[in-house]
């Protein structure tokens, strides 16, 4: 069941100077029925304002493709992401 966010952060990560946001759902975001996992959604920003279709919003755990490993109970995945 998705949570509410735990924290979120709005940095610039390109040279359009669009800001996008970076949503960390911490140890309260479950993948599927794995309990605690933790997760993270990016929404990317344009000159008119946040973008959730192209390029969609991404919203990574640890068993999203290209990340290592497979989420497990407490993992936490993206708590210890600097705020």
């Amino acid at each position: 069941m998705r949570q509410a966010t735990s924290s979120l952060r709005a940095i610039s990560r390109g040279r359009d100077s669009c800001i996008e946001i970076l949503l960390r759902s911490g140890p309260a975001e479950d993948i599927g029925t794995v309990a605690d996992a933790g997760a993270i959604n990016v929404l990317y920003g344009s000159t008119t304002g946040l973008q959730t279709l192209s390029p969609a919003d991404q919203f990574w755990s640890q068993d999203s493709s290209g990340v290592e490993d497979t989420a497990e109970e407490d993992d936490k995945f993206g708590f210890g992401l600097p705020y």
